[in-house]
């Protein structure tokens, strides 16, 4: 990969780029690590009570722990249950996960879970402080992928499907697919429907859950700190 003066915005898109401030800003965040990745849905009919229509709504998250260089990941996560708000619980367990500030939190586009922790705090008096704490100390890949990397195979986006598809294309954290569904919303909100066959459903929710798609996603994030971190 080559090193670059320029900004990667302004790289020819025919090479990749990298800025060796990348590798300084990776190895300036200390072990443990934790990589975090939030999903959200929102129904135009709410299907739970005390939310709104196209309200958006966290029902799973996936986080691996890597405790110093070269360590394995231990990961983590909540997928909601096929009944009730889970949003209580969703923090919840984030916090029991997450909340005694032993290491950077690190994610893709990090406002989007900023977000929905700050939503949350608000719901629930008692988890706030935890909360936004949280919130307030997770770092955002994507401002280091802006600024120090580029791939052509991005074609001019920073989004997180476009960058992983180009950084780690084998792992597919770019890509859904089961039984037809092309998105974790759509497998989720079909996962809700209450006449849906229990092996159906439990086929919807092994696909989002950790050795499927939540665990690729994560594998991803982790991914990119490596490169960045040790470039090749």
């Amino acid at each position: 990969m080559a090193g670059c003066a320029a900004p990667p915005r302004r790289c020819s898109k025919a090479r990749r780029c990298w800025r060796p401030r990348a590798t300084a800003l990776l190895q300036a965040r200390p072990y443990p690590r934790h990589f975090l990745r939030f999903e959200t849905i929102g129904f135009a009919v709410p299907v739970w009570g005390g939310t709104r229509p196209y309200q958006v709504l966290p029902f799973q998250w996936n986080c691996d722990t890597v405790a110093g260089p070269g360590a394995p990941p231990r990961p983590q996560g909540f997928l909601a249950g096929p009944s009730g708000d889970p949003r209580r619980a969703f923090a919840q367990s984030l916090l029991q996960a997450l909340g005694n500030n032993d290491g950077p939190v690190l994610a893709y586009n990090a406002g989007f879970e900023r977000n929905r922790l700050r939503e949350l705090a608000g719901e629930w008096e008692d988890l706030s402080p935890g909360l936004l704490a949280l919130a307030d100390g997770i770092a955002d890949l994507f401002q280091i992928a802006r600024g120090h990397y580029y791939h052509p195979a991005m074609a001019g986006s920073w989004s997180f499907k476009s960058v992983f598809a180009a950084l780690a294309p084998e792992l597919g954290a770019h890509r859904f697919d089961c039984n037809g569904l092309a998105t974790p919303l759509d497998a989720f909100a079909r996962s809700l429907q209450p006449d849906l066959p229990d092996d159906k459903r439990q086929q919807l929710r092994t696909a989002l859950q950790a050795q499927a798609h939540g665990q690729r996603q994560t594998a991803a994030l982790r991914r990119m700190a490596e490169l960045f971190e040790h470039p090749p």
